[in-house]
């Protein structure tokens, strides 16, 4: 099978958030784990993937001229953002907090601590197979137990736990949607997760 049908196009949906959220072809092409050049050569061959890369580019040029109009006030006037300032929220609107300054440090710095002590998905309560790697689904990840957009700590190990990239992503989009009808107060955590095991029927094998 060809780098298209395992690694490019099961994850249209994720290439188009990826190019929403900024990143170049370069860095998207890390992240499906393939060669620049092939992802040139299949953007190219498939005009479906030039049709995701365009729509996610067009959002987030989007919402880099929302920034710039709603900046652009009576209040605000003489001291609005400039073209460049609007184009850094419109990319740095989906950067991970966790992938910034010291936080990031920290996080490399936990993320291998607990890839060296957990073996179990803190979503799904099943085992993590550390060798798994995308493109397959079940490859681990660190999942942040309360949602950073919630509230939680980008970086503290208190807040990371170990998941499969599926389930995290799951929750993800799950908590995504809840995010936009539960207060700003409340906390965001593991407790509205969709369950993939019945907990209250769960009996430990000890």
């Amino acid at each position: 099978m060809s780098r298209w049908d395992t690694h490019i196009s099961p994850y249209l949906q994720e290439i188009e958030r990826w190019a929403k959220r900024g990143l170049n072809n370069e860095k998207i092409s890390e992240q499906l784990g393939i060669g620049y050049s092939t992802f040139r050569k299949n953007i190219k061959d498939h005009p479906e993937l030039r049709a995701v890369l365009t729509r996610g580019r067009q959002e987030s040029k989007r919402i880099v001229q929302k920034a710039l109009r709603e900046n652009d006030t009576p209040m605000n006037s003489g001291r609005g953002i400039s073209s460049k300032g609007a184009l850094a929220i419109g990319q740095g609107l989906h950067t991970r907090p966790d992938q910034q300054g010291t936080h990031r440090t920290a996080f490399e710095r936990n993320k291998k601590r607990i890839y060296a002590t957990q073996d179990v998905c803190g979503i799904c309560g099943k085992s993590v197979d550390k060798k798994l790697r995308h493109p397959h689904p079940m490859p681990p990840c660190l999942d942040h137990i309360i949602l950073i957009a919630g509230g939680g700590p980008p970086s503290a190990i208190e807040n990371l736990q170990l998941a499969h990239w599926s389930c995290n992503r799951q929750k993800s989009d799950k908590m995504s949607i809840d995010m936009e009808t539960v207060s700003k107060s409340e906390v965001m955590s593991n407790r509205i997760l969709p369950q993939s095991i019945n907990w209250s029927d769960y009996k430990s094998k000890d």
